[in-house]
């Protein structure tokens, strides 16, 4: 025999078709069991399209995945189109695109999402969703971040030490994202510095659809004594767009324009040391989930300058990350920094165009 239960998710009903989207209809040969009323509820409680059903908290909803932490299995990374009926538990920042941005409570039934606010209830198709981040007060509830760290010494012949570090932190909102990257490589052999150099990147962006998405900031703050460069900073803005947007890969170009000025370290005489250039930059961030427990992520970034600072810059960064557990991953990386034009010293000594590193390292995500 068949049971039936019939429960109603809403504090208020706006109309009968809404009614009948929030009706949540199941059942099982030997019985039923389902969570209790959404109302009552303190955590989300996620029904998949197995039928199994999933409590946690959600972290938020980028490009059709849904990034959720289980109370029993930890962080999940479920597809949009995987789940069945969602009841959510506190307040959401929502970025449609039929809507625009609306902050409310967020159920779904089957295609369909009910967003409720103190203003009443709409109705839209689930797959209109562009993102989702939780209304918390919780200061750093919307942050992750990663670092990672590699130290080598080799001593005998030669005395060398490496140490390189790199830091990752992002802030998503229902329309924005915030990304800040560091990259810095530090080497000495025989009491000599043969490597300094340290790059600290952001970028803000805002969606306006699915793919399509303004950077009204981009900076970077290049030092690199080694390639004559005391410190660069380059401020610029543009507009990006993501090519692929699949469940296993990720592909994003912007381009951006703006300004640059550079501080050498040392220069020839009667040359100015620091130069100052309108900037134009073209980025791409190409990341794929190889594997359960391996990921490959490459960006690139090219930079057009004028002649003195330059004419031509790029930076490229591949990393392959083995996740060892749920919270330490181990990384390789291969770094390929470009100067078109070097500028020379006070000595008249011009540096290498290309500087080549490979890294390893233990990276901690939070």
């Amino acid at each position: 025999m068949f049971v039936w239960s019939i429960k109603h998710c809403w504090r208020k009903t706006l109309a009968p078709v809404i009614g009948l989207y929030l009706v949540c209809i199941s059942f099982n040969a030997a019985g039923q069991w389902s969570p209790p009323p959404p109302k009552n509820v303190e955590s989300t409680w996620i029904q998949l399209v197995s039928g199994e059903w999933v409590k946690g908290d959600v972290i938020a909803m980028y490009h059709d995945k849904l990034k959720f932490d289980s109370d029993k299995l930890g962080m999940l990374s479920i597809n949009w189109t995987d789940i069945v009926t969602m009841h959510s538990a506190g307040e959401f920042g929502i970025f449609t695109e039929s809507v625009g941005n609306v902050e409310g409570r967020l159920d779904r039934i089957d295609d369909r999402v009910v967003i409720t606010t103190p203003e009443g209830q709409q109705l839209i198709d689930a797959y209109d969703v562009v993102s989702i981040a939780p209304v918390d007060d919780e200061p750093f509830s919307q942050w992750s971040a990663k670092a990672s760290f590699g130290y080598s010494v080799r001593q005998g012949n030669n005395d060398e030490s490496e140490f390189n570090a790199s830091a990752n932190i992002e802030r998503r909102k229902a329309r924005s994202r915030l990304v800040i990257d560091y990259l810095g490589y530090v080497s000495v052999k025989d009491d000599n510095e043969t490597a300094n150099n340290h790059r600290l990147t952001g970028v803000r962006d805002t969606f306006v659809s699915r793919n399509f998405f303004w950077r009204p900031f981009q900076g970077e703050l290049f030092v690199d004594k080694v390639q004559n460069i005391d410190h660069r900073t380059t401020l610029s803005g543009g507009f990006g767009y993501r090519i692929l947007d699949e469940d296993d890969v990720e592909w994003d170009v912007s381009t951006t324009a703006g300004y640059q000025i550079t501080y050498f370290g040392s220069v020839e005489e009667g040359e100015d040391d620091h130069e100052r250039t309108p900037a134009f930059t073209a980025s791409t961030v190409y990341d794929k989930e190889l594997t359960k427990w391996l990921d490959w992520k490459t960006t690139m970034q090219i930079t057009i300058v004028n002649d003195v600072s330059g004419r031509y810059t790029h930076h490229l960064v591949s990393t392959i990350s083995s996740e060892i557990t749920k919270y330490i991953d181990l990384d390789f990386s291969v770094v390929w920094d470009r100067i078109e034009k070097p500028r020379a010293d006070e000595d008249g000594v011009v540096p290498e165009n290309d500087d080549y590193r490979m890294v390893v390292g233990v990276g901690i995500e939070y």
